[in-house]
């Protein structure tokens, strides 16, 4: 029996066979509706009870197989009307455009796959996680991110301000929304270094060449800390995290187990971990460099550089790490 129903709406109807269906075909727990734009704005005019709809899925290019003369974002905006608090992702056979209505944009080849499947289930427990302390304290919030103990409190002041007191029990009023709490933890939380560090920061931060940083993984989580790889929510759509206390937690620990003072963080894969061939500055040149940067303004900062071969760029708020461009790069 399935647990989520997802409303697949779309101009092309050969997409109900090599689309929808195969969605409920790869995983049980999942049944698809499909209906072509026109039928799915009569489900909406008319009143239908949409209650048992758990996620809805718009084709970005609504207009251009169909007599439909809107486009995704027309439909999504029509849907959000009625489904106000359930997300709406929108999706093409090529490319998707930005999100501005959607929760998240993904080529059709990724929804019908079984991989593509088991994302959108894992995406449904997600949101089924965080509406399940709804009404709860921000500790029932937080535990969503299942972050670990020593970290709670600086994530109690990372959290929006609307959420202080927890995912509230209306889902109209400020702080009630399960869909913009989990649009912050993608597009923000979990983006953004701070608390969570990615495979490059980690690397960067602890001396290694990111290539190798797996060879450690066993490593940093087997000390007394527990592990330190991110596992809440919207882990299954990201590349590895690592929280960042947990890691520098986990060296310190290693350091003191082989009795070896590192100095700074950045020396600990010369100096604990014994090796020889570590990350060097992509602007200067010279070794162990302790940042990410950017080549330019709006770049994503994945270039390892010192901390004086960048400079801030003042684009992000809050307590997680400075957005930084590369000097020259």
């Amino acid at each position: 029996m399935s647990e989520y129903t997802i409303w697949w709406i779309d101009d092309s109807p050969d997409r109900k066979a090599n689309g929808a269906d195969r969605i409920e075909e790869h995983v049980e727990e999942l049944s698809t509706e499909f209906n072509e734009p026109e039928d799915a704005i009569d489900r909406l005019d008319n009143g239908e009870d949409l209650a048992g709809i758990d996620l809805v899925l718009i084709d970005w290019k609504l207009n251009e197989d169909g007599g439909f003369f809107g486009k995704g974002l027309t439909m999504a905006g029509k849907v959000r009307e009625e489904l106000t608090d359930i997300p709406v992702y929108g999706f093409s056979s090529d490319t998707v455009g930005n999100k501005e209505e959607f929760e998240a944009t993904y080529p059709f080849s990724d929804l019908h796959t079984k991989n593509g499947a088991e994302d959108l289930k894992a995406d449904l427990e997600a949101y089924e996680s965080v509406r399940s302390v709804r009404g709860e304290g921000l500790r029932d919030l937080i535990e969503t991110l299942s972050p670990p103990e020593d970290t709670i409190a600086d994530l109690e002041s990372a959290i929006p301000r609307e959420y202080v007191n927890g995912l509230r029990p209306d889902p109209q009023s400020d702080g009630g929304s399960v869909v913009e709490f989990v649009d912050w933890v993608r597009t923000r939380f979990l983006d953004t270094p701070g608390p969570l560090w990615n495979d490059a920061w980690t690397a960067t931060k602890i001396g290694l060449k990111e290539e190798i940083l797996g060879d450690y993984a066993e490593d940093l989580n087997d000390t007394k800390h527990g592990k330190a790889i991110y596992g809440g929510i919207f882990s299954h759509r990201k590349s590895r995290l690592w929280w960042s206390s947990s890691v520098i937690d986990a060296v310190v620990t290693i350091s003191q187990e082989k009795e070896i003072d590192f100095g700074e963080l950045k020396t600990v894969g010369e100096n604990v971990l014994g090796e020889t061939e570590v990350p060097k500055c992509r602007v200067c040149g010279g070794e162990l460099p302790d940042i990410l940067a950017a080549g330019k303004n709006g770049e994503d900062a994945t270039n390892p550089v010192h901390l004086g071969c960048s400079h801030i760029h003042h684009s992000r708020e809050g307590p997680f790490e400075d957005y930084r461009v590369a000097n020259d790069l």
